[in-house]
């Protein structure tokens, strides 16, 4: 069959899905909001009102059907159904035709949760209660329906994403809108004009208008930093300040990897940012996603195991070794990206506020050439790895990583002795310190402070943000899940048990990584007894996993 012709069967059967689910919307509409009111129809007679009921139970059925389908994600993932997933809540189907028929037809403000609760009811006072708790499971998950405060009375129900876009259809011109969203697509639209205004320009002239991949790869990010930053923000939850200012500096880096493609050298030397923040709190993370997205080579190494030449532990070339990989290219490799994890460990023991290797002075010596752009020799003298090799460092981008324990005790006491820190603040001949002072005064050599572009501070995640990393679609629940999809079941955590999961990894410091390893703890016995099917955790099944972790620990 043509590409075309199926492209055109399966429009028509997501038209056929579109109209079918706003027409139950305005039949739950009509049975549940009818009589005296200024906006309400008339009241329905017995037979209007069992035509109505027996239209709701044939689209119900013809939904049905269609949400059994696999080849509909989009729907499917609405209704949060995932995999081999075929059952659904049906009070689930009827809260999302509410509420896509009252946008759709009727407008915002949105309609709200009780309104909602009660057209899903269909005058059941049962069903409209389990409506609510329905409703707030799919505000959760965030695909079916959202949720916005203070617009009206107890709020009002959104589109959600995965709706949105099956509601909009596959060529993504969205059906619902905002002020915000149009202002976004007219920018979209006069970039795009630019571009076709381009026309006399070659075919790869005009690819070039985008940053590239290394490898040409389709998963590459556009070369603004609004495109790196939007297409991070799906798996990088809760950290949009942050992951704002790391996409600046890496259209930098594109940018540059332009040029180099080009076969020129760029004018300025190699990206150097330091992420400061807790274990846990999204530094490598954030740092391997962007390497995916724009396909370039990515590789992190721990310096807390690296010393300079001729001591202990690795050496500084081996940290290199993870971006030589069986058929890749060593152009390709000179842009990629570098995370130095650990960096705090580096730093040399000038004072009591660092916890630092007393060769740190020397690391940080070849660490400042490889900066400075050098033809670095990649594996040591003392390695049997085969990936061996001299590349030029000009090309790349690193990323410094660390803790930095204590580097608040620095400010603090900086700020008593000198009087504040960065512009304006302190004596007229201190000069303007800032952060590059507060590091060198931690343990790093002003040389190597001052390659330093940018410095970026990851907060430690509050409880709510947690929670949000752990229910997002693309979160640590959803991962988990992926995973043991293949073992025949999945977690599902009850709100309060995702709560003290939140609470726990907050306050003992483990944030992300803590609620991955819990989760991990209480789905262990579940393997070992070869169950299937759906797991419900509770907060006594979240504290018992604790309770182990932290006995396993001790015994360690």
């Amino acid at each position: 069959m043509p590409k075309s012709s199926r492209y055109d069967q399966r429009s028509d059967s997501r038209r056929r899905g579109v109209a079918q689910l706003v027409e139950l919307g305005e039949c739950l509409r009509k049975l549940s909001f009818s009589g005296p009111g200024l906006f309400h129809d008339p009241r329905p007679d017995a037979e209007e009102e069992k035509r109505l009921r027996d239209r709701i139970g044939t689209l119900e059925l013809e939904l049905d059907e269609f949400a059994y389908d696999r080849s509909k994600r989009v729907f499917r993932s609405a209704l949060g159904l995932r995999g081999q997933d075929i059952l659904f809540e049906p009070l689930a189907l009827r809260a999302m035709a509410y509420v896509a028929h009252h946008w759709l037809i009727m407008g915002a403000p949105g309609p709200s949760v009780p309104r909602t609760s009660r057209a899903a009811g269909l005058g059941s006072l049962d069903d409209a209660i389990e409506a609510r708790r329905i409703i707030h499971e799919l505000i959760i998950q965030g695909n079916g329906v959202a949720f916005r405060d203070g617009s009206i009375e107890d709020g009002e129900l959104l589109v959600g994403p995965a709706l949105l876009r099956f509601l909009s259809g596959e060529r993504r011109h969205p059906l619902i809108w905002t002020e915000q969203s149009m202002r976004e697509r007219r920018e979209q639209w006069e970039r795009d004009k630019s571009r076709r205004a381009c026309g006399g320009q070659s075919k790869r002239a005009r690819a070039s208008d985008r940053s590239p991949s290394i490898s040409a790869g389709t998963n590459a990010p556009a070369g603004t930093a609004r495109d790196i930053y939007e297409q991070l923000r799906p798996t990088v939850i809760g950290m949009d300040p942050t992951v704002r200012r790391f996409s600046v500096h890496m259209a930098t880096h594109m940018k540059r990897v332009e040029t180099i493609r080009r076969g020129e050298t760029p004018s300025v030397g190699p990206v150097v940012l330091l992420l400061i923040g807790p274990s846990g709190s999204g530094k490598t993370f954030l740092a391997q996603q962007l390497g995916l997205l724009a396909n370039l080579p990515f590789a992190s190494a721990d310096l807390s195991q690296t010393s300079s030449a001729a001591y202990v532990g690795q050496n500084f070339g081996e940290c290199f070794q993870g971006l030589i990989q069986p058929g890749r290219k060593i152009a390709d490799v000179e842009c990629g990206i570098l995370l130095l994890d650990e960096a705090d460990k580096s730093c040399a023991k000038s004072s009591s506020h660092s916890e630092a290797d007393p060769m740190g002075a020397g690391l940080q010596a070849e660490i400042l050439r490889a900066l400075e752009g050098c033809q670095q020799q990649v594996g040591g003298h003392r390695s049997n790895d085969s990936r061996r090799a001299t590349i030029n460092t000009y090309g790349m981008t690193f990323l410094l990583a660390g803790a930095f324990r204590g580097i608040e005790t620095v400010v603090r006491d900086m700020s008593r002795t000198q009087g504040g820190l960065g512009f304006g603040t302190g004596s007229p001949n201190r000069g303007n310190g800032g952060i590059h002072e507060v590091l060198t005064t931690y343990g790093m050599l002003p040389e190597l402070v001052n390659r330093i572009g940018a410095a970026i501070v990851f907060p430690e995640p509050s409880v709510k943000q947690l929670i949000a990393i752990a229910t997002h679609p693309n979160g640590v629940i959803a991962k988990q899940n992926l995973f043991l999809n293949s073992f025949g079941f999945s977690l599902d955590p009850t709100r309060p048990a995702i709560e003290e999961l939140a609470e726990w990894a907050r306050a003992t410091g483990t944030y992300a990584r803590g609620l991955k390893n819990v989760l991990g703890i209480v789905s262990e016995e579940t393997i070992f007894a070869a169950e299937t099917g759906i797991l419900k955790v509770t907060v006594d099944d979240v504290r018992r996993a604790i309770a182990t972790m932290d006995a396993s620990q001790l015994k360690g």
